[in-house]
C-alpha cells in the first residue's frame, strides 16, 4: 500500500477548522430555547393580543345595558308567566318554520303592528 502525504499547511487548516466548529457549536443555544434577550416588540405584541383576547371574551361593548336595561329583552322572552312581560318564548315559537308563520311579511303594516304589540305608529296614525 501507498502511503498519504498531506502537506502540512492543509493538516494545520483541517485542525483549525475543526476547532472553530467544537467551539462554535459549544457556545451556540440548544435547539428551541429561549434567547436571553427579549425583543420589547415582540413583547409588547403578545401582550396586545393577550388583552384582546380577555376583551372579546368578557366585554359586552354596552350590548348587555341596551338589550337587558333598555328593552328588557330578558323579561320579554321569559314571558309573564316566570315574571317577565308578554306571551314569551319558548323554544317551539322560536323555531317556527316559515312554512307555518304563512301571511305574515315584514313589508305589511298589520303584521308590524300585531309584532310589537300596538296600531301604527304616532306618524303614521293620521296618514291613512
Amino acid at each position: 500500500m501507498s502511503q498519504l502525504r498531506f502537506p502540512l499547511h492543509v493538516i494545520v487548516t483541517v485542525a483549525v477548522l475543526l476547532i472553530a466548529a467544537m467551539i462554535a457549536v459549544r457556545g451556540s443555544a440548544p435547539v428551541g430555547a429561549e434567547s436571553t434577550k427579549k425583543n420589547p416588540v415582540v413583547e409588547n405584541a403578545t401582550q396586545k393580543v393577550l388583552q384582546g383576547e380577555q376583551i372579546f371574551r368578557f366585554d359586552t361593548f354596552g350590548d348587555q345595558a341596551f338589550w337587558g336595561d333598555t328593552l328588557k329583552l330578558h323579561q320579554a322572552i321569559e314571558g309573564a308567566k316566570f315574571g317577565g312581560v308578554g306571551p314569551g318564548v319558548s323554544p317551539k315559537t322560536a323555531l317556527i318554520p316559515k312554512s307555518e308563520i304563512g301571511g305574515l311579511h315584514e313589508s305589511s303594516m298589520d303584521a308590524k303592528a300585531s309584532l310589537w304589540g300596538g296600531g301604527p305608529r304616532e306618524s303614521e296614525r293620521y296618514v291613512r
